[in-house]
């Protein structure tokens, strides 16, 4: 008879992360988290080197915390570890002795673990010195529609048939406003685009071959501009794929971990759509993949899934990061579709405000599917529910570039945050909801200055 488990739902986003679980006996629990997987704190007192006293909100009552760090907000240079936390009397053991005055200060702990198996710690409290229930966790997050948003991706470069350098700049040339006049058309994802002396002609047939000299100079080039991820996306591959395959098997070979080749993601026979959903898959490949291999690397036994943006689960071993753009929406989507059901409405439009980006979607009896994924400005050919995504959410950098005001899309995320969160960031919308009374600072699940 196997043990029951724990059954998590994970959704991070730019600046927060939710969760909800269920114990192995039934409990309930729900938890929020800032998403740069630290709880915040303030001290109030110091009654010896060794000693700190916090006010916290912290959603925990055991001691998880030996051996987890101390950092105070806006001073990285000071860190401590920790020996013990009494939650109830907000007392904080220091083991190395902490001289300098930081009464009145912002303090977050950390683990240095990514959010999801911070969550995890914190809902089955687990020390970091004793091993992990059995799990069962579903993650959504947003963090590649984020990194796209905000131009935040890997170093990447777009390998293309000779000739075709400028296909993604080019684009199809569609004006979204056909009266403007001064048209600023948005930068590739790619850091280089380099052409590939072979062609592939549209029956199959290899019209000229990829030869080794010729792979050489692209391994070197590559090298030598110190790119971590590189997309291939050949004319005519859809048809035969045997130039993208010997490419990325000699990249692999020299070391590049990071190759996406455009016919593993598309049957597609368009190039333009084709080659600009292998730059987005590129572009994200080593973050997300970071991301989900630092989180098995500790829930190495969890039964961990990740959902998609079609709004389904598929095994974190197994899917694109393409895939992944909308997934925290998509779950926001189908949750409030089956809330909605229960009280008898199948007629609905999803309003979800994040941290960094807001999504809409509309339900009418049954869910809208898109083949053609849009993040911004950037189209991607990816199955997924259809959701509208814009970079306006409560983390939006409010600015002055000279002649007008402006709100985003570049995001103070969960650190540092908005001005508010005491870590030197910049005014927000949630400041500006703050200034206004919007907020109450007493409800607020981290101190507000």
């Amino acid at each position: 008879m196997s043990t029951p488990s724990w059954k998590i739902w994970v959704d991070t986003g730019g600046t927060f992360t939710d969760c909800i679980a269920i114990s192995p006996e039934g409990i309930f629990k729900r938890l929020k988290v800032l998403s740069n997987s630290a709880l915040r704190g303030k001290i109030v007192a110091q009654p010896d080197p060794h000693s700190l006293l916090v006010e916290i909100h912290w959603p925990i009552q055991k001691d998880i915390f030996k051996d987890y760090f101390i950092l105070i907000v806006g001073q990285n240079k000071i860190s401590r570890k920790i020996l013990s936390v009494n939650v109830k009397e907000n007392l904080i053991k220091l083991i190395h002795p902490l001289k300098q005055n930081v009464i009145g200060t912002t303090i977050e702990i950390t683990s240095h673990e990514e959010v999801p198996v911070l969550a995890a710690r914190l809902l089955t409290e687990t020390p970091l010195d004793h091993p992990f229930p059995t799990i069962e966790m579903k993650l959504g997050s947003t963090r590649g529609t984020n990194a796209i948003l905000e131009r935040k991706g890997a170093k990447t470069a777009f390998l293309v048939t000779k000739g075709f350098k400028d296909l993604l700049v080019i684009g199809n040339q569609q004006r979204p406003d056909l009266f403007t006049l001064n048209i600023i058309k948005n930068k590739p994802l790619y850091d280089q685009a380099l052409e590939v002396d072979e062609r592939i002609e549209s029956n199959g047939n290899v019209l000229t071959p990829l030869t080794k000299w010729e792979t050489k100079r692209l391994v070197n080039e590559l090298r030598k501009k110190k790119i971590e991820s590189v997309a291939v996306a050949f004319l005519n591959s859809y048809k035969n794929s045997a130039n993208e395959n010997q490419i990325q098997e000699a990249l692999e070979t020299a070391g590049f971990k990071f190759v996406t080749s455009s016919h593993k993601l598309s049957s597609q026979v368009k190039i333009l759509s084709r080659a600009e959903t292998t730059v987005a898959n590129a572009y994200l490949a080593p973050i997300i993949h970071r991301y989900i291999n630092q989180i098995k690397s500790v829930l190495s036994k969890a039964d961990f899934k990740v959902m998609t943006s079609a709004g389904g689960l598929v095994d974190a071993n197994n899917f694109y990061p393409k895939d992944s753009l909308l997934s925290g929406p998509a779950g926001g989507v189908v949750g409030a579709v089956t809330t909605a059901k229960l009280s008898g409405i199948n007629k609905l439009i999803t309003f979800d405000m994040g941290g960094t980006s807001t999504d809409v979607s509309l339900y009418n009896g049954q869910f809208d599917y898109r083949y053609e994924s849009k993040v911004g400005a950037l189209k991607i050919l990816s199955p997924s529910l259809a959701i509208e995504t814009i970079a306006a959410g409560g983390g939006s950098i409010c600015d002055f570039d000279g002649y007008r005001f402006t709100v985003g899309p570049h995001s103070a995320g969960a650190y540092p945050g908005p001005a508010c969160y005491g870590a030197g960031g910049p005014l927000t919308i949630t400041d500006v909801n703050l200034l206004l009374g919007r907020i109450d600072p007493e409800n607020f699940s981290i101190p507000l200055q």
